[in-house]
């Protein structure tokens, strides 16, 4: 399981929400503190309520890659956790 995510919107800042979590995907392997099995990037869009729910649940840490729309979309999830992550 992640223990760190990153939640990127797509539609973030005219589309650089996706340039970004292509970066993320690329550096995140190679660095010695977050190896494949410790980060994982998510595209918002891509998520039903209820993924959201699991990947809330099973992070320490999620890095939201977008404005406040794209963390409206996690209140509920961070509010129903019994030990939420850091953001």
């Amino acid at each position: 399981d992640a223990l760190y995510t990153f939640l990127a919107n797509p539609c973030s800042g005219a589309g650089e929400g996706v340039r970004i979590a292509e970066i993320l995907r690329d550096a995140l392997p190679k660095h010695p503190a977050l190896g494949l099995a410790a980060a994982e990037v998510v595209m918002v869009d891509q998520l039903s309520p209820e993924r959201l729910g699991v990947l809330v649940s099973r992070s320490e840490m999620m890095v939201v890659i977008g404005g406040d729309g794209t963390v409206s979309r996690l209140l509920e999830p961070l509010f129903q956790s019994p030990s939420p992550p850091r953001l």
